[in-house]
């Protein structure tokens, strides 16, 4: 798993002040909140991680993992959010020269009773009382070509739209499953 601080969070780019707090039921010794203000309000998390150190001739699931403060979670269940998976070449990341799209989905980070939503656009609970997102599946190859040694696998989380400033939102980190092929 790569945990939130593994991670950027930006808001519109920006990187913006974070609350890092020690939850005991985390994998992690610290977790994040990020901290919204008035203005600026768009969301987008990325992590990266690259693809030769997972197993070869591998098949994994990309999960987000995350709560929200019931407490104080504010516009989550109104804003849809795209997650997506894309391989990138080392050698350009300055250049922002994306290898291949391999997958992008809508969901939303929060339910409310009065909200219709697709079933595949909601979040699911886990036993660690954590909610996850399923941002798509990734199978790596078995990296004999050269060019499979430079590979980047990007994990984005990006709002759709921007709609106000948000709260309660805690950060668990993304998670990579190897799955039974």
């Amino acid at each position: 798993m790569l945990g939130a601080r593994a991670l950027k969070i930006a808001w519109e780019g920006t990187p913006q002040r974070c609350n890092w707090k020690y939850v005991p039921e985390s994998r992690f010794l610290e977790i994040v909140e990020p901290q919204t203000d008035y203005d600026v309000c768009c969301l987008e998390i990325k992590g990266r991680i690259h693809t030769k150190l997972l197993s070869p001739d591998t098949t994994y699931g990309v999960y987000f993992v995350y709560k929200t403060d019931n407490e104080h979670a504010y516009r989550f269940e109104h804003v849809p959010f795209i997650v997506s998976l894309t391989e990138v070449d080392e050698e350009d990341l300055s250049k922002n020269d994306y290898f291949r799209m391999l997958s992008v989905k809508k969901f939303y980070l929060k339910t409310s009773s009065g909200l219709h939503r697709k079933w595949e656009e909601l979040p699911d609970e886990r036993e660690d009382g954590w909610m996850e997102i399923e941002m798509g599946m990734y199978k790596v190859g078995s990296l004999v070509k050269g060019t499979d040694q430079r590979v980047i696998l990007e994990l984005t989380l990006k709002e759709v739209q921007c709609i106000g400033w948000k709260s309660g939102l805690i950060v668990q980190g993304i998670e990579l499953l190897s799955l039974l092929d």
